[in-house]
């Protein structure tokens, strides 16, 4: 099974209030050494497009997997229940039918894609009638395997200029083995590309106590202008069996 995936980070940000269309920042009091601390927290924030007339139940579901997934590495995960429509540089989840365009001549299997459009938007989409497809072939949890399929392509667009690993969520080639670890909960991210996405929050979270997000703003900017340099990301072919 093919997906075709295109990876960046975080694009720019100018202000902590631009910061909400990515990320939000949060609170949150704890105790140390009998003192209570008010720390800064952020969240992700992803937007979800159900053009898949997907039903909401699996949908909900899967929406849940996917926060206990990054969860699991340390990163929040918020999902938008606004229904507004993303801004420029926001996270979003489309849900299609099936494939389009060039996927469509593949003789492989695509159950998603990962891309950024040129507002800096990053689009994880997931063919649902795909997936679907695969967890009858694997006899697993449809919500489970529509969970990892979203959580996948978004590791593409969170891991600092990564592609795929040799095992776990972000393994290039998903066989039988992965299905079940999926249908049980086991498929996640290794310990190292947790530790890469979180520290992303982490650095934004320090800019972010030290001025209020100016910084922020400031760093993400510098984020897009070396991309900018860069050039083009190439697009990664990966094949699940």
């Amino acid at each position: 099974m093919s997906l075709f995936l295109l990876c960046r980070p975080f694009r720019s940000l100018s202000s902590l209030r631009d910061l909400t269309s990515r990320v939000i920042a949060s609170v949150v009091p704890i105790l140390k050494n009998g003192t209570m601390l008010q720390v800064i927290s952020l969240s992700i924030v992803l937007h979800l497009s159900n053009l898949a007339g997907a039903p909401a139940s699996i949908v909900s579901r899967a929406q849940a997997d996917v926060v206990q997934v990054y969860s699991a590495i340390g990163v929040p995960i918020v999902w938008d229940a606004t229904g507004a429509p993303p801004a420029a540089g926001a996270l979003h989840v489309v849900l299609l039918p099936a494939e389009t365009g060039v996927l469509r001549l593949t003789s492989d299997t695509v159950m998603g894609a990962a891309a950024r459009t040129p507002q800096g938007t990053g689009v994880a989409y997931v063919y649902y009638r795909r997936v679907e497809e695969q967890a009858v072939r694997h006899e697993v949890t449809l919500a489970h395997v529509l969970a990892c399929a979203m959580s996948h392509e978004l590791g593409h667009l969170l891991l600092a200029g990564r592609g795929h690993a040799p095992s776990g969520l972000m393994r290039a080639c998903w066989r039988r083995a992965e299905f079940i670890q999926a249908d049980q909960g086991l498929l996640r991210f290794s310990s190292a590309e947790g530790a890469d996405i979180r520290s992303r929050l982490d650095e934004l979270e320090a800019l972010v106590e030290d001025d209020g997000g100016h910084g922020a703003g400031h760093q993400l900017e510098e984020d897009d202008r070396r991309q900018q340099r860069e050039g083009p990301v190439a697009r990664h072919r990966i094949l699940h069996q």
